[in-house]
């Protein structure tokens, strides 16, 4: 919100609509994302899906009209989505039986709480680095530019780097499941 509104200029009723419309798009692609990641395959679509996320991603740092904001960033927050889909799908499978909950924890560990440690820090130095010195509603701070979009860009394609060694799932589904 604060890039949309302090460095795009949008304001902030059509930055939450904005926002509101992206997310409601992202949702409606997660449905038919989940029946192709079931014919096709958990890992190649996180692969794929991590490649069309950081493309997205790029071009909505690069986007300065409003119809090509809400583009790239519905893509960009589709393909996050099917990501988290095929990751979230992928890992259960190769859950050891009778110790998902055990698993469930390890993985949110890897997920969420690591991830939150060093993205916030990266974030935060771009944002004082590169960003824009200002006071918003009497507190100093930093309006985030499209660097801190173009480097997250840049690594999330290292997730790529571990999916190529992971174990590919042997579940296989079969009609009756469907």
């Amino acid at each position: 919100m604060i890039y949309l509104q302090h460095y795009l200029h949008l304001d902030i009723i059509i930055s939450s609509i904005l926002l509101f419309v992206l997310f409601i798009i992202a949702m409606f692609f997660a449905y038919p994302m989940g029946i192709i990641i079931d014919k096709i395959g958990r890992k190649q679509l996180a692969i794929i899906s991590v490649i069309f996320e950081s493309i997205f991603l790029l071009l909505f740092a690069l986007m300065n009209d409003l119809v090509f904001i809400l583009i790239t960033g519905t893509l960009w927050v589709s393909f996050l989505t099917t990501f988290t889909i095929s990751s979230n799908t992928w890992i259960k499978d190769l859950y050891p039986k009778n110790k998902y909950g055990q698993f469930s924890g390890y993985f949110i560990v890897f997920t969420v709480l690591i991830p939150m440690i060093p993205g916030p820090l990266i974030g935060g130095w771009l944002s004082q680095q590169f960003g824009i010195y200002t006071i918003i509603d009497g507190q100093p701070g930093y309006i985030p530019t499209p660097i801190i979009f173009i480097v997250s860009a840049f690594l999330i394609l290292l997730t790529i780097i571990p999916l190529i060694f992971a174990k590919e799932s042997t579940l296989k589904i079969n009609n009756q499941d469907k």
